[in-house]
């Protein structure tokens, strides 16, 4: 499956990101996959999982939390689909899931 996400509000707006098999990490620092410069966003706040089949959202105990859809995430990781929104600190982005099929 292919993941990218795109900066709909916040620092970055307009951004597009992929996202990786494996881990993409959203925060304040430099070593972050997505950097945002906002004092209320985390240095590590949330982690992007890409399993290949499945993306999955993980906070990492930021003190604002992370949320999708406007929920907060309980029990700190939600599974997310196309077209999702999380919210971190004041940026806000949108899932773009693409499945990559196989034709013979």
């Amino acid at each position: 499956m292919k993941a990218r996400v795109v900066v709909v509000s916040g620092p970055l707006s307009g951004r597009t990101f992929e996202v990786p098999s494996g881990e993409f990490v959203i925060g304040r620092e430099k070593d972050c996959q997505l950097a945002v410069d906002s004092p209320i966003v985390a240095r590590h706040h949330c982690m992007l999982l890409n399993e290949g089949s499945v993306l999955r959202v993980r906070d990492l105990r930021s003190p604002s939390g992370t949320w999708v859809n406007l929920q907060p995430i309980r029990q700190n990781e939600r599974i997310l689909g196309h077209s999702d929104t999380v919210k971190v600190g004041n940026l806000v982005i949108r899932v773009e899931l693409e499945s990559s099929s196989c034709k013979s």
